[in-house]
């Protein structure tokens, strides 16, 4: 005949506490999975949003009472990109932001004589073409160009291009207060054309004209 086993209510006590104790850590780390991939989610938004080197990933939308969404002129861009596309082919052309800013890159002795300030005689005629194009904007628009010249280790050179290249789009026809003209440092050998289509009233840097030489 079988007797029954003592009982020790202390044993049952910590083998209870011990099982609630496993339960909760279950839970919580069951809990902690769930707020990693939280985390992680919400990690990821933020970088997408502000991975930037410190800019913003996508330009601020313009807007103005007067004229709405900053416009944008698609036809103009694109003409002048067949103009330099034509004549330049090897001419690296993107375009920043669809229907307002346009990047041409080239060689900048395709533009200037070499080791001269002077544009060659054979280029002279895209570059007023090309500076007409800015002159006649559509309402309440702006048309823009910024001259950018790679600098090197011959950077007054490529100052006295960047002016003398700005002088010739404002001889041609292009407004002042349109063209900016500046240096590259780090960009030798290259001539950068940023073309922009903003509201006429938005701010500008002014270029003081020189003679045309």
């Amino acid at each position: 005949m079988l007797r029954d086993m003592p009982r020790n209510p202390l044993l049952v006590q910590m083998l209870s506490v011990y099982l609630l104790l496993l339960a909760f850590f279950v839970v919580l780390v069951s809990i902690s999975h769930v707020e990693l991939a939280r985390t992680r989610a919400v990690s990821g938004s933020l970088n997408e949003t502000f991975a930037a080197d410190g800019r913003p990933a996508k330009r601020s939308e313009l807007f103005t009472s007067n004229a709405g969404n900053a416009p944008s002129d698609a036809a103009l861009l694109s003409r002048i990109g067949d103009l330099i596309r034509t004549e330049l082919a090897f001419a690296e052309i993107r375009e920043v932001e669809s229907g307002r800013i346009m990047a041409v890159t080239l060689p900048v002795d395709s533009i200037f004589v070499p080791r001269r300030e002077a544009i060659d005689p054979l280029r002279r005629a895209l570059i007023e073409r090309v500076a007409r194009s800015l002159a006649a904007p559509l309402p309440g628009v702006r048309y823009d160009v910024d001259i950018l010249v790679g600098a090197g280790d011959t950077a007054p050179l490529a100052v006295g291009r960047s002016a003398y290249l700005a002088s010739v789009f404002v001889a041609a026809g292009a407004p002042r207060r349109s063209v900016a003209a500046g240096i590259e440092p780090g960009s030798p050998g290259t001539l950068r054309l940023v073309f922009h289509v903003r509201p006429r009233t938005e701010g500008r840097f002014v270029f003081e004209e020189t003679a045309v030489r």
